[in-house]
């Protein structure tokens, strides 16, 4: 019996750790197929990875913004100013940047585009990666002080032209909308030549980094006219200039009714008539027969008339005054009234100028030298130490020609030369109040 029961029991417990161990296996087996969907949706190729995508549209919305200062932004609100990643790549703003496949994103359709708004510029950012099919933008808002920290001061910026004395409707004096046409003007490129010198110094010397400023002035573009005669400059000249009359009417003044018709025209114009018929005197009755009273002398008017006196005679006693009288005999008449509206014109004379602007395109060149000054540079203070040995060619930048000459009069020789291709002048929107401007493709917008 002890022996049975101790088999029942061994029995029991085994059953139990097999049913504990099926239990376990199942809750592995549910947590395996709950992973494995999350591994895979991290792993397959349909997922993509934005980290690349976001650094590359920040590099291109950071660098913009550091380069689009000053006398490179939009000066006239609705002036929308347009760099495309190629132009930024050829101007050396971004450095060229590869998506998740390693391929190169679109370099005309991505870009970076900046809208004056008031105070305020609007940045917007759009990078499309065809390879990895991945395109998105990114919008940012930036002030004057933003942009311009050094100065601290907003710049000046360009008024919109005056509006010129709105048209008016001659019957209701309403003025009639203007349309304005939202044009193009393509961004202008040229291909500079630069050149790079090189010079063999011997192993652990000092270099000195220095910098310099070079400038040059961009096309001329064409402005809207203006009311605005601003004085010419390096940066502005003066095109064209013309004079316009313009009419004005002032508002409509009802005046008082007359029976006179008078002739309508710009300044005259008829509100209402009416017509009226009243009673009227048209004549009298021949005077009566002669009559006779004593007393005061009797009124005389238009019905009664005194004829003469008498001393003593028929009903009287004394003195009597002779007299006659009458009835007034009427009739009807008809009247027509006239109410005008009159109003005053004017004329007035404005002046409109036209000019041409261009801007001042700045570059900043650098290079290493062993020498702690050059003539026309300026010294960054930045250093660094050439390793030991035989020695080693120190190159210069890329630098213009005449920078490049005075190298080589100093001792450097030819190391290199390449061309490289600018942007003078951003694609640029505008609106203007016609579609026909010299230098600017009307693109198919209005408002």
């Amino acid at each position: 019996m002890l022996y049975e029961e101790e088999t029942k029991n061994n029995n029991k417990g085994k059953w139990i750790t097999f049913g504990i161990r099926a239990l376990l296996v199942v809750a592995f087996v549910f947590l395996l197929l709950w992973l494995f969907p999350l591994v895979n949706s991290r792993f397959n190729g349909n997922n993509e990875d934005p980290s690349v995508f976001n650094t590359n549209i920040k590099a291109m919305k950071d660098a913009a913004i550091a380069y689009l200062t000053n006398d490179k932004l939009p000066t006239r609100d609705g002036d929308i100013i347009r760099l495309s990643l190629q132009d930024m790549e050829d101007m050396n703003i971004v450095m060229p940047f590869l998506d998740r496949t390693g391929a190169s994103c679109n370099k005309e359709e991505s870009h970076v585009k900046v809208t004056k708004e008031g105070a305020k510029y609007k940045f917007e950012a759009f990078l499309y990666c065809p390879s990895s099919n991945e395109r998105d933008n990114f919008v940012t808002w930036r002030g004057c002080d933003d942009l311009c920290p050094r100065e601290n001061v907003c710049l000046a910026t360009t008024p919109a032209p005056a509006p010129r004395p709105p048209a008016t409707n001659n019957n209701n004096n309403q003025p009639r909308r203007a349309t304005e046409f939202l044009m193009r003007r393509a961004a202008q490129h040229t291909t500079i030549r630069e050149y790079q010198a090189r010079r063999w110094v011997a192993g652990g010397v000092t270099e000195f980094e220095h910098t310099r400023e070079v400038c040059r002035w961009g096309a001329w573009v064409l402005q809207p006219e203006t009311t605005v005669n601003h004085p010419v400059s390096d940066s502005r000249r003066l095109v064209s200039s013309r004079t316009a009359t313009y009419t004005n009417f002032g508002p409509w003044v009802l005046q008082p009714e007359q029976t006179t018709q008078r002739a309508t025209s710009d300044t005259v114009r008829l509100h209402s008539t009416r017509t009226e018929t009243r009673r009227v005197l048209t004549g009298f009755t021949p005077w009566s027969a002669n009559r006779y009273t004593s007393g005061p002398r009797p009124a005389e008017g238009d019905l009664q008339r005194v004829v003469g006196q008498i001393n003593g005679g028929p009903n009287c006693d004394v003195v009597c005054w002779i007299f006659q009288t009458r009835d007034p005999i009427w009739g009807t008449a008809t009247s027509t009234f006239f109410r005008y509206e009159v109003r005053e014109r004017t004329t007035t004379t404005v002046r409109y100028f036209t000019f041409e602007t261009r801007q001042r395109i700045c570059d900043t060149e650098r290079t290493w030298s062993t020498s702690r000054t050059i003539s026309g540079w300026t010294a960054t203070g930045r250093t660094r130490q050439t390793a030991g040995g035989a020695g080693r060619w120190v190159y210069t930048g890329w630098v213009n020609r005449a920078t490049y000459d005075n190298f080589i009069r100093s001792g450097y020789q030819h190391a290199n030369s390449r061309s490289r291709r600018i942007v003078t002048s951003p694609e640029t929107f505008r609106w203007f109040n016609t579609n026909q401007v010299s230098g600017w493709t009307f693109t198919g917008t209005t408002r």
